[in-house]
């Protein structure tokens, strides 16, 4: 028979449950995977150039923001409508980018929070009301 798990083990259990319910919450806004973190990454930077150097009356040419030229007619405006251009598609980009740094946020301190909890956790019992307490962001 193995020994009763002691506080620090179910502390530790606790935390990486944590992480885990965190990470599961981040994928309700975003895509999982380190490509697709790259990819939005290139995405941001571009949509930054973008917004900086043109306007809605003059969007960049085909092929200076190719990121952004490939989501052109997929990714849709504000009014739920098809992007026409690149600046469009910079638009929605940054839209989204500045919902997620809000709700990535909101998770952290979520995830950090309830970790700091747990730390000093007497028992199960409380663990299991840190753990019950957790209200996660979505989308």
């Amino acid at each position: 028979v193995a020994p009763a798990p002691t506080i620090a083990e179910l502390r530790l259990a606790a935390k990486l449950d944590v992480d885990g319910r965190a990470e599961v919450a981040r994928l309700g806004f975003i895509t999982n995977g380190a490509g697709q973190a790259l990819i939005y990454e290139a995405k941001r930077r571009e949509s930054e150039a973008c917004l900086a150097n043109y306007t809605a009356v003059s969007p960049p040419a085909a092929g200076v923001y190719p990121v952004l030229d490939a989501e052109i007619g997929i990714t849709l405006t504000a009014a739920a409508q098809a992007t026409a251009d690149a600046y469009e598609v910079a638009v929605a980009v940054d839209a989204m980018a500045t919902a997620w740094i809000a709700a990535g946020a909101a998770i952290e301190t979520i995830r950090l929070g309830a970790k700091r909890d747990l730390e000093t956790a007497a028992d199960q019992a409380a663990i299991d009301a840190i753990l019950a307490g957790l209200v996660w962001p979505t989308p």
